[in-house]
């Protein structure tokens, strides 16, 4: 029986619905709801935790902010098979359960050859879910040159 205790937060299964494609976000919701109390508590609350840092981390980008910096940070990881976008930057922000502006990122996108595809450049969200590319929940900030010898 859940009380308020065993919830997560409203704000951050939002931020999650939010920056996960649909399908992953739906099963996540799905996990979360049927979960045993250990499981949740040492898996899913760890992985929201760690999500929901990362974003908090992740840099909005305004016109001060370098992007194509190789010590950019990688906080936040989608994959397919045979593409990565380590996200290092921001242009929206999700507040009070709302959504501002379109959902873009700056990142470092690769296809297949990690070292000599990689290409920066602006991707919004919805293109990146269109790949059915999933958000990897046990990502580690790291820096993009360490980040594209961990993909």
């Amino acid at each position: 029986m859940n009380n308020e205790k065993d919830l997560t937060p409203l704000d951050e299964i939002f931020v999650l619905r939010n920056i996960m494609p649909e399908t992953q976000a739906g099963e996540f919701i799905l996990t979360l709801k049927t979960a045993g109390a250990y499981f949740r508590q040492t898996v899913v609350e760890d992985v929201i935790k760690r999500t929901v840092a990362a974003w908090k981390g992740l840099p909005y980008a305004n016109e001060n902010s370098q992007t194509t910096s190789p010590d950019n940070i990688a906080w936040l990881h989608y994959y397919t098979p045979t593409e990565d976008w380590l996200v290092t930057r921001r242009f929206f922000d999700i507040r009070d359960g709302k959504v501002s502006r379109k959902p873009m990122f700056y990142a470092a996108k690769t296809d297949g050859h990690k070292y000599t595809d990689v290409t920066y450049g602006h991707y919004m969200l919805n293109d990146i879910r269109a790949r059915n590319a999933r958000l990897d929940l046990y990502w580690t900030p790291m820096p993009v040159n360490d980040a594209l010898r961990h993909i």
